[in-house]
């Protein structure tokens, strides 16, 4: 009887850590830097040229930065360049890499990267700047889903995680409630 007991307070006491783990992080709301796959801008020498990289974030304002993909390294860009920050919403924000009378060797692979105040980053898809000599290109952004994916709000399927994690704490509640009352049955019979 006593073995019976004890299977039973140990079987509650997994369950209140399995739930008190499950209960202490907040996975609903996570890092993100959004920017759209296969970003390509087409611009002339000496326009002015604006790259945008949107970031979804938890607490406090993160940190932004912006580098030029080279070979495997990704360098911190120079003084040519002005970074800036718009806030249309709380907890999102659009991180803006803008070229001055760009040149020819601006042309490459350009990637921004966030870091908020737990150390935790994300970085966002490579876009890809190329510049030619042509004065009368227009600046393109090649990006099939670009603007459709930057109007679009953020996907959230965090609350699917808390109806599995719901469900299977419920289960093995009914499960360790079923197997204690049939051992205790069965202690009984014999």
């Amino acid at each position: 009887m006593w073995l019976q007991e004890r299977r039973v307070d140990l079987a509650y006491f997994l369950l209140l850590i399995l739930c008190i783990k499950v209960k202490g992080h907040d996975s609903a709301c996570s890092l993100e830097v959004r920017v759209p796959r296969n970003s390509a801008w087409n611009v002339s020498v000496m326009k002015t040229l604006t790259i945008n990289c949107t970031v979804n974030y938890c607490e406090e304002q993160p940190e932004v930065t912006w580098c030029k993909i080279l070979g495997s390294d990704c360098k911190p860009l120079n003084a040519t360049v002005e970074t800036s920050w718009n806030q249309p919403s709380i907890h999102s924000a659009v991180s803006s890499l803008t070229f001055f009378n760009i040149s020819l060797n601006d042309s490459g692979q350009y990637r921004c990267k966030v870091v908020d105040v737990r150390g935790i980053s994300s970085v966002g898809h490579s876009i890809t700047v190329n510049v030619s000599e042509e004065e009368n290109l227009p600046t393109l952004n090649t990006t099939i889903l670009g603007d459709l994916e930057t109007k679009l709000p953020p996907q959230n399927d965090s609350w699917l995680t808390y109806i599995y994690i719901c469900a299977g704490v419920l289960i093995l509640i009914i499960v360790v409630v079923l197997i204690s009352f049939f051992c205790m049955q069965g202690h009984r019979g014999k």
